[in-house]
């Protein structure tokens, strides 16, 4: 938890994990949901405060100072899994491994054989399995958050899960996509879900703060946006997407 506040801290808010009752009220991904009224937004918008979560360290407990506010660790969770899993699995002596959350890859050490894994990323307009190209890693991480993974539409417009309680509304940008290559998950699956809000100019800027990283924006008029060690390594293999930057 108190990674998740660091976080919050780092994104200014915009990424909250005392959103919980605003994720309950759209409850994209699931039966039925729809555009909430914009009162019951406010309403819910002013129950998101990571200020208001105190941590006991010592105790493991933390305290909601306000009535009415939900914890919500969506965009941890399968970061947060991810490591837990490699460390079992190096802990038990394994040195080679894929583990595969969806969406969240721990790509652990080297192939057997010694070759690198080759990891596919994912193309926003596609079905799931569909890539514009690979990177090859090992021992590192790669997660992508995206609007297409979970959403509903209303009236003809599309309302995708990822959530900015700034605004109380689902991420409304550019932004296909957001692929992040790291040594932590957690660090990984946190940032991909705060890229996406933050969107290219400053999500770049974000990531320079954040050591031994590396970014891919891809934009819904099928433009690129990497760091310099992303682009360095992704193949690409649809020409399609070009590089903005």
């Amino acid at each position: 938890m108190a990674y998740a506040v660091e976080f919050a801290k780092r994104s200014n808010g915009l990424l909250d994990p005392t959103a919980g009752r605003l994720v309950s009220l759209w409850n994209i991904g699931h039966e039925g949901a729809h555009v909430p009224t914009a009162a019951d937004i406010a309403a819910m918008q002013k129950l998101c405060d990571y200020q208001k979560l105190e941590l006991n360290k010592d105790k493991h407990e933390l305290y909601l100072t306000e009535k009415g506010m939900e914890i919500d660790l969506g965009a941890y969770g399968k970061g947060f899994a991810a490591d837990v899993v490699y460390k079992y699995l190096a802990d038990q002596g394994f040195n080679s491994a894929i583990i595969d959350l969806g969406g969240n890859i721990y790509a652990m050490g080297q192939k057997p054989g010694g070759k690198d894994w080759t990891i596919g990323i994912q193309d926003p307009d596609q079905k799931r399995g569909i890539p514009i190209g690979n990177v090859p890693i090992n021992d590192k991480t790669v997660v992508t958050s995206g609007i297409y993974e979970r959403y509903f539409i209303e009236n003809g417009k599309m309302y995708p899960h990822i959530l900015n309680p700034k605004t109380g509304y689902p991420a409304e940008n550019n932004i296909g996509s957001a692929t992040v290559i790291a040594d932590s998950s957690t660090t990984a699956d946190t940032m991909a879900t705060i890229l996406v809000l933050m969107g290219v100019e400053d999500g770049l800027k974000f990531a320079e703060s954040i050591p031994n990283t590396e970014v891919l924006f891809i934009t819904k008029d099928k433009k690129l946006y990497a760091t310099p060690g992303f682009k360095e390594m992704l193949n690409k293999t649809n020409d399609s997407y070009k590089y903005a930057n």
